[in-house]
């Protein structure tokens, strides 16, 4: 390539990434494609070298990174160290020019930090690791001028961040030694240039404005060096930075001079005090993880408790100062420190600080201030996690006399009180409506119980006295006027305090105390809570729903939530006598009984107002919602299944509105069936399933007669669905699936009467969906979830079962095979369609309560039909279309692995030509991406030729068996289909080299293929090893690997076979990924294939 190259390729670039035109942009990136190849990678390094057009070195970086990704082992040893040589020359040339290209700066660094942990055990002519001499390499820049620093300080920060990463082309335990090393020969090193370069940013002083750019660039990228340090995954756990649970930071020991002096948190705090946001911001996240630090990384006591004073003191100085706590990310951030200081040291520890008093009344004047500040909502949760987890340690700790103080039982009580003044506070301004409507609610409320336990008795009296100011407030502006702003407020604001106080029935069980006043002020809160919804009721009923507040409403949703869990129960009622005394005095619930009555009114009264919306149907029906909670609670259940109005519902269920929604109605009739199936209600089953059946005879009257058969069919499908909901809540023989199937199957004849209708679709008019809501019911109908359908020995119901569920799904297929090739348009619909049938054939394939073997024995046809049409719909699908659509993708694959584990004898006796075309699916299906989606071809394909092995040990062993007139048929399978074959075992054995923790899956499908023809293994094994002829040694090395590939392995496919061949293909992986030629292999194969 010379200068003129350099320039078109420039050019081409620029195109490429900037240009508006798409037809000049594809054109270039056609043009470019060619240097994306191995074969051009020193291209790419003279254009690294030669050009200093921004565009061409992102480009070619970014090129370079790919091509060392995939095929780091195709390039020598010594020229990756000359690569990495050439890297770390360019960056020092390009330092001064690109150090604020954000996007040049990071394709440059991230390709020699990818470089660099591939190459990380390669050896110079000095026998030097290139790891050993990161450090060593990087000094310069950090000694050089302050452009050559940000590059310095940001290629430590990636390669601490590319170390932690995994990547696919290298193996696991390759992964966590290059970690291990990184970490016990670089990692503190960089963690103290870190400190350095801060210590020496904060006593400089910048001459112009290019010089304060540049140092704030470099603060940027040192807080975010120290930041990925501590983020570092020390000892191999990957922990979820998501989850609740806040992980402690193991350092090793050797960091323990880091601990014991106070040199970082001081830089730390004095960068905060210096530098505003974002980078103080990123100061407290530092902070943050330091005191997740480990607390045994202390040699004692005293150095631990010199450690948290430090950190306590320094917070406490902005808290003071309140220096930049108006911004929101720092307030965030600060609560997370908080936080996390208290997840990893014991208030002990804390109390041992000299200002521990200062300290704790600090963070409460903080946390008031994040109470009425609309804009750290989202801080709220971890301010009273934090009061939580101190409150929680309080009741654990025995203090002298003499020792300090905590404090909480006087500021526990008045933060509970300033959360709740701040929120009816916030909930008057304009757009305070967001708060309750947030995803944090449910969290923050689930803080209140902790706190609460503290002084409950004061706590309880507080919130009582809220609770009456907000209600007398909400009655007084709703009967002055039912509809308008201050209404709007005052619902928010008695929406609050229902959560709040709800919130805090939690914790009466476990609150310590003066139980009688206790139970005194639980009884008046409670009185007043069931007076509020009362009054809320008839609000509702005189002016509607739509002059309610939907929060008001999910609140006391929750309050009847938290009523039922704590006081629902025979051991809550005998020691909560006085609270149900009072509440017999004012609201007439006198025992848990008539609490449930009143709950399931109220439940029904949901149903009835608000059944359109999702957020109010999802809390009362869903699986976590009031009314499951309680048909399933273990106390609650006992009692709905004494209740009169429980079997007024059940047999008038038709009746109640619960709206057009499909889902919630499903979840509606899966309680009923819940309800119905789970207590004494067994024996209304009858009762219950008549109104279903006078409707579907009523429908199934007018789509056989033609007379409003739009109508009937619309009937049909929200019957089925209801049906469907209920039908899942049977999980037995005994409860429930003997009773329906005596109904649906014989005494209606209705499932008989679906697959009829099926079979009609197209007469009747049936649209795709009305299809789908029957194969959904059939599907349901037919599943054996919790082995819930066991016939007796003596029945035949199981096949009965089987052959109606298969007949109609057989007509569904057919339905499906008229629709396939006619547009675009319905191809959405089709794909469904398919997904559906699939998913349905798996189920009562699946089933295990029918013996395929009767169909073949008295020549029934139906189990060879339904075969034969799941396969023409599998082979007739459109293999790239199917990539579009995973979930079908998925399916396919479930059905296909389920007929080779159960039916290969079917699949054996098709066709060659059909034969291929199954394993031409199959081949497909292992070039997926996603790991995931291989264990299942891979499970087919071993199952289908495993048992070709059986069969041929059989034959060698000269033993009788019907299977072995499965041997000429597999014969003719495996001749015509040779090349498919060689197919399958290359690209198993690609997936076995590229995918990482993938041996146990391919080892299986593997070992069968080549017991299958030692000839065709033998003729692999010559075309990866010449692959390999280029170097002597790998394709020598690769020839004996091949040889402990097959060590000791018999010709079956025994267990203890299996096994062995399953750990030699783990190290056979090991040993080839380290040294092969990758693109030299695919080179090998794709020529292979074009032979």
């Amino acid at each position: 390539m010379n200068s003129n190259d350099l320039e078109i390729f420039e050019s081409l670039v620029v195109k490429a990434l900037t240009s508006q035109d798409n037809n000049e942009r594809r054109q270039a990136q056609e043009a470019l494609q060619k240097f994306t190849e191995l074969d051009f990678w020193k291209q790419n390094l003279f254009i690294l070298q030669q050009s200093k057009n921004p565009h061409a070195i992102l480009y070619t970086s970014m090129n370079l990174t790919n091509i060392l990704t995939r095929f780091v082992n195709s390039i020598s040893p010594g020229d990756r160290l000359e690569l990495r040589k050439t890297l770390l020359t360019v960056m020092a040339e390009l330092g001064p020019q690109f150090w604020d290209n954000v996007p040049v700066r990071n394709a440059l660094i991230g390709t020699f930090c990818r470089l660099q942990k591939l190459c990380w055990f390669d050896k110079d002519t000095s026998d030097i690791q290139a790891s050993q001499t990161l450090v060593e390499d990087v000094m310069p820049f950090l000694k050089h001028s302050l452009a050559h620093s940000i590059i310095g300080i940001h290629l430590l920060q990636q390669m601490s961040e590319e170390i932690s990463k995994r990547l696919p082309t290298i193996s696991t335990p390759k992964q966590r030694k290059i970690a291990v090393i990184f970490r016990e020969n670089s990692l503190q090193e960089i963690f103290k240039l870190g400190f350095s370069s801060m210590q020496v940013i904060l006593g400089s002083q910048a001459k112009n404005d290019t010089e304060q750019r540049q140092q704030d660039i470099l603060v940027q990228e040192t807080l975010k060096l120290l930041l990925q340090v501590l983020s570092f995954d020390f000892i191999g756990t990957e922990p979820d930075e998501s989850s609740d649970n806040i992980p402690i930071i193991h350092v090793p020991t050797t960091w323990q001079s880091i601990f014991d002096s106070r040199d970082s948190l001081q830089i730390l705090f004095l960068c905060y005090e210096k530098f505003g946001p974002p980078h103080s911001t990123k100061c407290l996240e530092i902070l943050s993880l330091l005191s997740r630090v480990r607390v045994s990384i202390f040699r004692t006591a005293e150095l631990r408790t010199a450690w948290v004073s430090n950190l306590i003191d320094g917070i406490g100085a902005i808290l003071t100062s309140q220096k930049d706590l108006d911004n929101v990310d720092n307030r965030h951030q600060m609560t997370r420190l908080l936080v996390s200081m208290k997840a990893n040291y014991q208030l002990t520890h804390l109390l041992d600080c000299p200002n521990y008093s200062a300290f704790v009344h600090k963070v409460a004047e903080f946390s008031t201030s994040v109470f009425s500040d609309a804009q750290s909502f989202s801080s709220v949760y971890y301010v009273l996690h934090f009061w939580s987890r101190l409150v929680s340690a309080f009741k654990l700790i025995v203090r002298s006399e003499t020792g300090p103080e905590t404090h909480l039982s006087q500021l526990i009580p008045t933060l509970i009180k300033s959360f709740a003044e701040s929120q009816i506070s916030l909930s008057a301004h304009a757009h305070s409506e967001e708060p309750l409507a947030s995803e944090h609610v449910s969290s923050i409320l689930g803080e209140i119980p902790g706190l609460t336990r503290c002084e409950y008795v004061a706590t309880s009296s507080i919130l009582l006295n809220g609770l009456l100011s907000v209600f007398q407030n909400f009655q007084k502006v709703v009967n002055n006027n039912p509809v308008g702003p201050d209404v709007i407020v005052a619902e928010k604001q008695m929406a609050w305090m229902v959560y709040i106080t709800s919130a805090s029935l939690g914790a009466r069980n476990r609150a310590t105390g003066d139980k009688q006043e206790a139970d005194q002020l639980d009884a008046r809160a409670l009185c007043c809570l069931f007076e509020g919804l009362t009054f809320h009721d008839g609000r509702l009923q005189r002016h509607g729903p739509s002059s309610a507040s939907v929060h008001l409403e999910l609140a006391f949703i929750y309050f009847l939530q938290m009523f039922c869990r704590t006081y629902i129960s025979d051991a809550a009622f005998s020691s909560s006598t006085l609270i149900y005394e009072l509440l017999s005095k004012q609201t007439n619930l006198k025992s848990p009984s008539e609490v449930v009555d009143f709950v399931l009114g109220q439940v029904i009264r949901l149903l009835r107002l608000w059944k359109d919306n999702s957020d109010i149907m999802e809390e009362t029906l869903s699986s976590e919602g009031l009314f499951w909670c309680l048909a399933t609670g273990f106390s609650s259940s006992k009692h709905m299944a004494r209740s009169q109005l429980v079997t007024n519902v059940l047999e008038n269920h038709t009746t109640i509105a619960v709206g057009e929604d499909k889902e919630i109605r499903r979840s509606f009739y899966k309680t009923l069936g819940r309800l119905l199936f789970g207590g004494a209600q067994m024996s209304n089953f009858h009762a219950f399933v008549m109104p279903w059946q006078k409707q579907l005879e009523q429908v199934k009257g007018a789509i056989m007669s033609g007379n409003k058969v739009e109508e009937g069919r619309q009937a049909l499908s929200q019957i089925l669905n209801d049906m469907r909901g209920f039908v899942v809540a049977i999980y037995s023989m005994e409860r429930g699936y003997s009773a329906f199937f005596d109904w649906f199957y014989d005494e209606t004849g209705l499932h008989e009467w679906l697959a009829q209708l099926m079979s009609q679709a197209a007469n009747v008019g049936l649209e795709p969906e009305e299809c789908w809501s029957i194969v959904h019911f059939v599907q349901q109908f037919s599943s054996n979830e919790h082995h819930r359908i066991s016939f007796p020995i003596t029945s035949a119901n199981g096949i009965r079962l089987f052959r109606t569920s298969a007949q109609l799904l057989m007509y569904f297929g057919r339905y499906i095979m008229d629709k396939q090739g006619k547009g675009e348009d319905e191809l959405d619909d089709l794909y469904k369609s398919l997904k559906l049938y699939l998913q349905c054939f798996c189920t009562i394939m699946s089933g295990g309560y029918t013996n395929f073997g009767v169909f073949d024995m008295y020549n029934d046809s139906t189990l060879n039909d339904l075969l034969n049409i799941t396969c023409v719909l599998i082979f007739n699908l459109d293999l790239e279309q199917l990539d579009m659509y995973p979930k079908v993708h998925e399916a396919v694959y479930q059905a296909l692995n389920l007929i080779t584990t159960n039916h290969s004898a079917y699949l054996i006796q098709l066709e060659p030509q059909q034969f291929g075309q199954v394993l031409r699916i199959l081949l497909r299906g292992l070039q997926a991406e996603a790991k995931n989606s291989l264990t299942l071809p891979c499970a087919a394909i071993d199952a289908l030729f495993s048992r070709h092995i059986k069969n041929l040990v059989l034959a060698s062993q000269n033993r009788r068996s019907v299977r072995i007139k499965e041997l000429e048929p597999m014969a003719k399978h495996t001749a015509s289909n040779q090349s498919l074959i060689n197919a399958l075992t290359i690209q198993l054995f690609n997936i076995l080299l590229t995918m990482d923790q993938m041996h146990y899956t391919v080892s299986k499908p593997l070992l069968s293929l080549i017991l299958m023809s030692q000839s065709d293994f033998s003729l692999i094994r010559n075309l990866m090893v010449k692959s390999q002829a280029h170097d002597e040694s790998k394709a020598n090395q690769l020839n004996q690997l091949f040889d402990v590939l097959m060590q000791d392995i018999q010709t079956n496919i025994e267990s203890e076979n299996r096994d062995k061949f399953t750990s030699n293909c783990s190290t056979f992986r090991a040993a080839v990924t380290a040294f092969i030629d990758l693109s030299a292999l695919y080179k090998a194969i794709i020529a292979f294939n074009q032979e």
